[in-house]
């Protein structure tokens, strides 16, 4: 699993941007940091499929291992 910080730049400024816990091809998403704040994390009971298409992200840490 990796930790990637989304940078994406929205046209609206009311599209926030999260840190996310996905898996390593970053097709799946297992939880996330709601406004990058490392206090708010959700973990989802099962993963979400996600499609990185039209977004960016920097690595923040590649290898965990759980949650």
């Amino acid at each position: 699993m990796i930790l990637a910080r989304e940078t994406t730049k929205w046209d609206s400024e009311l599209q926030p941007n999260h840190t996310y816990l996905m898996s390593d091809g970053m097709t799946k998403i297992y939880g996330y940091f709601k406004f990058h704040n490392p206090k708010e994390f959700t973990k989802f009971k099962n993963f979400i499929r996600f499609d990185k298409r039209y977004r960016t992200f920097k690595i923040i840490q590649k290898g965990l291992k759980d949650v």
